[in-house]
């Protein structure tokens, strides 16, 4: 999802590290604005393949609009949605949305150090009309410099992600190149549990990719590592795409 000024990956930094997907691997430096108690970001991301902790849902180009509001006492809420343009080979309605998530957050700092913060998360699928997956989230990131590290526990509470949790770290080295010109590294790594016995608890799948932003647009790529083929298979909606390339845009008002 976004970033607030720096990045679109940080605007849930510290409340849930979100989407995910979709979620860290997503640059785009935003305008600088005077803090107002309310702040609304609008964006979207042109990506090769929508892939979500490790899982393909389309092998082909989407687009992902988000618009998020936060406010100066750490409430956050907002929307993500995934449009397919390609049909992967035919299992997919292209030009129509597949996805569309609502989530709210809060997240603080203790003692000018740690964040901290919990999320909740609906997974909508238009698509299919059937019912919502449900997470709620709780995270932590510790900030050095110009490195970011990151634990969250995302837990499922209803759908078809109900009783699964999956475990995520992150970790990021960002630079600021010019006043409106940064470039960044990242990666991270999932471990799930699956208490429904749908698949074996296991490491799912992990990420590194590079990302460089200027003004309100932005470009990353990321690979996608398989992490145990028994948790995460290689077959249609398992593990299929390998590197995801991303456009973005986004602005601040």
């Amino acid at each position: 999802m976004t970033k607030k000024l720096k990045t679109l990956t940080a605007v849930l930094a510290g409340v849930a590290a979100l989407a995910s997907s979709a979620i860290a691997q997503e640059a785009v430096v935003m305008v600088e604005k005077e803090v107002a108690p309310v702040s609304l970001s609008v964006g979207v991301d042109i990506a090769s393949a929508y892939v979500f902790r490790g899982v393909t849902f389309n092998d082909g180009m989407v687009a992902q609009p988000w618009m998020d509001a936060k406010t100066s006492f750490g409430l956050n809420f907002g929307v993500w949605a995934n449009f397919d343009i390609d049909d992967y080979d035919g299992t997919l309605e292209k030009n129509e949305f597949s996805e569309i998530d609502l989530y709210i957050g809060w997240g603080t700092t203790l003692a000018d150090l740690v964040d901290v913060g919990v999320g909740y998360t609906e997974y909508t699928y238009p698509m299919y009309g059937g019912e919502a997956n449900r997470e709620i989230s709780v995270s932590a990131g510790l900030p050095l410099g110009p490195i970011g590290l990151g634990v969250a526990a995302y837990f499922g509470v209803g759908g078809g992600i109900e009783k699964t949790t999956y475990l995520e770290a992150t970790a990021e080295y960002g630079i600021d190149i010019t006043e409106e010109l940064g470039a960044s590294v990242f990666g991270s790594a999932v471990y799930l549990i699956d208490e429904n016995g749908g698949t074996q608890d296991g490491f799912q799948d992990y990420t590194v990719g590079a990302s460089i932003a200027y003004g309100i647009l932005g470009a990353s790529v990321t690979y996608i590592g398989q992490g145990d083929d028994k948790v995460l298979p290689e077959e249609q909606y398992g593990y299929d795409v390998e590197v995801v390339g991303m456009l973005s845009i986004g602005y601040e008002f």
